[in-house]
Order: C-alpha cells, then sequence, then structure tokens
C-alpha cells in the first residue's frame, strides 16, 4: 500500500511538472468552413491526422475570424488586436488590388508593425519557444 500511494504521488507531481508547459500547436486555415473537416461532421471529406489532433487537444468551436481576408486576420490574431486598431484592415496594399482600385480608400499600414507585441513574444515570456510555419502574409 505504501509503494501504491508513493508511485500515485510520484506520477501526480511528475504529470503536474508537465503541465506547466503544455504544448501548443495552433492551426489556422484560410477558406475552411466550420463543416469541412470529418471532426467536425463532414462525411464526406476524411481528415485522420486533423481529427486526432482535435480528439487530444482543444477545439475553437465558437471562434470567429476578425475580418473576411486573411492578413488582418492573422494580425489579429497574432497581437490580440481588432484589425482596425492595427491599421490593417484588407490585404496587404498592391498584392491583390491594383493601387487605384481599392475597395475603400483608407489610410492603411502596408504591414504589421515590429511595435506590436505578439503572442510568440507573450509566449517566450512564460517559457515557450515558438515557431510559424506557412503562409505569412502580413508584410510585403
Amino acid at each position: 500500500m505504501k509503494l501504491f500511494l508513493c508511485i500515485l504521488f510520484s506520477l501526480a507531481a511528475l504529470s503536474s511538472l508537465a503541465s506547466e508547459h503544455p504544448n501548443i500547436l495552433f492551426i489556422m486555415a484560410d477558406d475552411l468552413g466550420w463543416m469541412d473537416l470529418a471532426c467536425q461532421g463532414n462525411k464526406l471529406v476524411e481528415t485522420p491526422h486533423l481529427d486526432r489532433l482535435a480528439k487530444q487537444g482543444m477545439r475553437f468551436t465558437d471562434a470567429y475570424a476578425a475580418a473576411p481576408v486573411c492578413s488582418p486576420t492573422r494580425c489579429a490574431v497574432l497581437t490580440g488586436q481588432a484589425p482596425a486598431r492595427i491599421g490593417l484592415t484588407t490585404h496587404l496594399p498592391g498584392l491583390f488590388f491594383p493601387k487605384d482600385d481599392r475597395p475603400q480608400p483608407a489610410k492603411l499600414t502596408p504591414q504589421l508593425n515590429a511595435d506590436h507585441i505578439t503572442i510568440a513574444e507573450r509566449l517566450k515570456e512564460a517559457g515557450y519557444a515558438s515557431a510559424f510555419l506557412g503562409k505569412w502574409h502580413i508584410a510585403p
């Protein structure tokens, strides 16, 4: 019985140490509808790897995009600020629209400014290492 309790408390202590910095894998996909993955109920598409990640991790099922296009949405996720506050409310200038054919003329920032604190910087303060893989599209 003493050995059992010793093992039990040791495992509890180890699990509490391991949970101080759980792994975070944040996946954001452009143009992915809420029913596009099998784990969301799609019967026509097989997504076994994403389904397994969703089952083992945390899913944001009631989240919404901060903007209808990718650049401001990425900036909002990285900084936690609304696209209008950052000054990036549409695609980066010159990437999708000719300079003289903006849908709504507005004073825009050509990229995410380096003075905005990002989630990666906050995670680093908490002892995490971070990486960004994939489509950047927040600076020329």
